[in-house]
């Protein structure tokens, strides 16, 4: 799976890619869901297990509040499933980041590509933003 589409399925499907450590290779995803919800904890592991895709090219291991572990538990008592993943590509995380900052910046709907000092355009734009009192 490539980078582009791992940050579409997480971006999609509600999994917030929480952490990235290109330099170690270390993954981080996690997902909220309603407390005490078989449903919502089922879907959450579900959703979360594309961190399975994340190639390893060192030796590494995969841990986290899945169900396959005490951890479940603890997910299904609090709402929240989060799975970590060491030994993955650095080259890979550093492409997934920059996924991840788009994805970020569609979230936000500010029209920017990745760095807004790529382009003149984007600099005129970012500077014309106006704050908004919420």
């Amino acid at each position: 799976m490539t980078p582009e589409d791992f940050a579409a399925h997480c971006f999609q499907n509600g999994v917030n890619i929480e952490r990235i450590e290109a330099t170690v290779g270390l993954l981080t995803l996690s997902k909220r869901f309603q407390a005490g919800s078989n449903q919502g904890f089922t879907e959450a592991e579900s959703d979360i297990g594309v961190i399975y895709y994340a190639p390893q090219t060192q030796a590494g291991s995969t841990w986290g509040t899945d169900g396959g572990s005490v951890g479940g538990h603890a997910a299904m008592l609090s709402g929240m499933m989060r799975m970590n993943r060491s030994g993955v590509s650095k080259r890979w995380l550093a492409k997934l980041a920059k996924c991840r900052h788009a994805q970020n910046i569609k979230t936000l709907k500010i029209p920017l590509p990745v760095f807004a000092s790529e382009c003149s355009e984007s600099r005129q734009a970012f500077a014309n933003l106006q704050p908004v009192l919420v």
